[in-house]
């Protein structure tokens, strides 16, 4: 394995049907990895420590969910994991996540050398393969920084779409770290993150992971769902106004630097 990054999943330590899934297309691949046990904080309240009410409401407006808190809490240990044994890079991915025959030759490539980025988000959760064009057209990417196989770059506007699988520096980590705000809010919310913790956060075309959401049923499915940002609905006038919103931002990607 390449020392300079780790890979993490992130599975609840009784889910052995989804380790198994996610650990064998890992060694199909050829990547070794690492599972960190997901938190539960109904079977262990001693990290409702980590979890300020008032900080929480005034960042999302709300309570979060046992779910919501418990996933937050895992990414937070793992970037705490990350910066205390100097973790160079790490590859994050939840246990339903289908990952593309390239990932390993795109981590293990040039995509490291870079200093542009703190997040490479590789795949967006709830996204299926036939929804990709529409993702893609909708909120297209910018600002390349490798442009090979796969393409990496910003997005003109950020949204809470997941943490299925993606990429994360030390000095994203040390961020993230910094902003104290573990269990105080979503693990994706990534605008809340590029504008108070200075993240640069980019995109890969096309996707490297997506999340199996048909056949492996979310542990906190129905709050995802209820809060999820990016919608696919069938209603064919909303979908062209989000074309015609990505061909806008495509145009105001070419000038943004």
């Amino acid at each position: 394995m390449n020392k300079l990054y780790k890979v993490y999943i992130v599975s609840m330590l009784n889910e052995s049907n989804r380790r198994s899934f996610i650990s064998n297309q890992l060694e199909k691949l050829g990547i070794e990895y690492t599972f960190f046990d997901a938190i539960n904080i109904s079977v262990d309240s001693k990290y409702l420590s980590y979890v300020d009410r008032n900080k929480t409401y005034q960042i999302n407006g709300r309570e979060l969910s046992s779910g919501e808190i418990g996933c937050s809490l895992s990414h937070y240990f793992i970037y705490k994991d990350m910066v205390e044994n100097d973790i160079c890079y790490a590859l994050i991915l939840e246990d339903d996540a289908i990952l593309d025959k390239n990932l390993k030759k795109f981590i293990e490539g040039d995509i490291l050398k870079s200093k542009e980025w703190d997040i490479v988000l590789l795949g967006y959760s709830k996204v299926s393969k036939s929804d990709y064009f529409k993702i893609n057209s909708f909120n297209p990417i910018g600002q390349l920084i490798y442009n090979k196989e796969i393409k990496v770059g910003r997005v003109s506007k950020n949204t809470t779409c997941g943490t299925v699988g993606y990429l994360i520096s030390l000095n994203g980590a040390a961020k993230l770290l910094k902003l104290k705000v573990s269990g105080n809010t979503v693990a994706d919310n990534w605008p809340y993150f590029e504008k108070n913790g200075g993240l640069k956060i980019f995109h890969c075309r096309p996707f490297l992971v997506f999340e199996d959401f048909f056949n492996l049923e979310s542990s906190i499915e129905n709050e995802r769902l209820a809060h999820n940002k990016i919608h696919h609905g069938d209603n064919k006038l909303k979908d062209l106004l989000k074309y015609i919103r990505g061909w806008f931002r495509s145009f105001i990607l070419l000038f943004k630097r």
